[in-house]
């Protein structure tokens, strides 16, 4: 397999060509996007290709820091690897019928974990594919491990044939190759001793960063699926108290809390959050573990920022998740108390995929309009921009946010899910 140059920068120029065909790098096959960033670091490089139909070998010795700055034509990711599993829990099993293709794909592909962090089980890699990411030091991975107990891994997972989670660990061990985990969980059936057996086994490789714990996410349309019940506050309850137990012995061996659950979690046992220091260096922040306390440190930061900056004279609203109305409330308040302005603040419930959901990111248009249609709402409506996807402009359901904004009349404002980016639209400005 070779991958086509469409453009060369300047001081390569004289040795590759536009329209050349790479084939090998340093006599190993040129594979991918991860194989050109692996040999792009390195000094020597002896490049094989295929120019007007003849083989040919280059030579270029450069500095570490210089990438090569080769555009190709072809894309250096090729096919997404897609999951081999049926997971029992599988948001992608959950969804409706009709919504775009993209949303019913799923990825399993160790690329996107380590270059944007995607979480993967492991459980169909190839030992070759297993070499590979050892070979170029693909650090670090993020593994959704759920479990170390292998049989009850493979009930989790739907897949008899999946790879054992500690052989393949311990091999990432073995090679230095970090990793982040993660786990889904199921009241009775990743809980307790389970979790407990899990934390200690994670915790005990040197590899292994962090660990988040999340509760598994139910829509309703679960018709003929596993049954799993939604993690409760007496579940929730149980869940946490066995990871403070563990964080605290984990903190004395390692210097780290290590585990953390998730702030959906804190949410649904109706427990104070930690607080921001206690989240460290914040590294599962993707999976919604200190998103709370981060956020509502960087509104109180901007707010002594930006104190001497008059906001725009207008009326607007904000739309939010369940999980985070109360916090956001609280946020609108501090705002309020250092600028004078006139905000409303409306909780959206999920109809789209059932009440148990309760998340922002998972709100729909559809729910958003169905909602908010005949409520006052001002000049604008702020929404955080997780609940878009893929095209940027558009909701799960596929509703735009033009053609919301057309339905509400009122323009739809979608805002970084930081908190100086929303102080400074609540306050009218773009930037200061």
């Amino acid at each position: 397999m070779g991958f086509t140059v469409s453009k060369v920068n300047r001081e390569l120029k004289h040795l590759i060509k536009s329209g050349d065909e790479i084939q090998k790098i340093n006599n190993e096959d040129f594979i991918d996007y991860v194989d050109y960033v692996y040999f792009s670091a390195q000094k020597n490089l002896k490049i094989d290709l295929k120019r007007n139909g003849k083989h040919i070998s280059v030579n270029i010795n450069k500095d570490e820091d210089t990438p090569l700055a080769l555009e190709f034509k072809e894309s250096l990711f090729g096919k997404k690897r897609v999951c081999l599993n049926n997971c029992i829990f599988c948001f992608v099993s959950q969804l409706p019928k009709g919504l775009r293709k993209t949303l019913y794909v799923k990825d399993e592909d160790w690329r996107y974990s380590l270059i944007m962090g995607n979480y993967i089980t492991m459980s169909s890699i190839s030992d070759a594919e297993l070499t590979r990411i050892c070979k170029r030091g693909a650090s670090p991975l993020y593994i959704s491990v759920h479990t170390i107990d292998e049989g009850l891994r493979k009930k989790i997972l739907g897949n008899e044939t999946a790879r054992p989670i500690k052989e393949t660990l311990n091999i990432l061990l073995e090679n230095n190759i970090n990793f982040h985990a993660q786990v889904v969980l199921m009241a009775g059936i990743n809980d307790g001793k389970v979790l407990k057996e899990t934390i200690g086994y994670l915790s005990s490789l040197e590899n292994c960063l962090s660990l988040a714990v999340v509760p598994v996410g139910l829509t309703k349309f679960r018709e003929g699926l596993y049954p799993i019940s939604v993690l409760n506050k007496e579940s929730a309850e149980k869940a946490i108290d066995v990871i403070n137990i563990a964080q605290k012995e984990i903190l004395k061996k390692r210097g780290t809390r290590f585990v953390f659950p998730s702030d959906e979690m804190y949410l649904r046992a109706k427990y104070v959050l930690p607080q921001y220091e206690e989240y460290e260096d914040f590294c599962q922040i993707e999976n919604g573990v200190g998103m709370i306390r981060l956020f509502e440190r960087e509104v109180k930061n901007a707010i002594e920022d930006f104190s001497d900056v008059k906001p725009i004279k207008r009326k607007i609203s904000i739309a939010t998740g369940m999980d985070s109305y109360d916090f956001m409330v609280e946020c609108i308040n501090n705002i309020k108390s250092a600028f004078d302005i006139d905000v409303l603040i409306y909780p959206i419930k999920n109809d789209f995929f059932g009440d148990s959901i309760t998340v922002s990111g998972l709100i729909t248009g559809g729910d958003l309009n169905n909602q908010l249609l005949n409520k006052p709402l001002g000049k604008e409506l702020i929404i955080p921009d997780c609940m878009l996807r893929d095209r940027k402009d558009t909701f799960l359901d596929d509703v735009t946010v033009d053609e919301l904004s057309e339905s509400l009349n009122v323009k739809v404002c979608p805002v970084k899910a930081d908190g100086e980016s929303f102080v400074l639209s609540v306050l009218g400005q773009k930037e200061i």
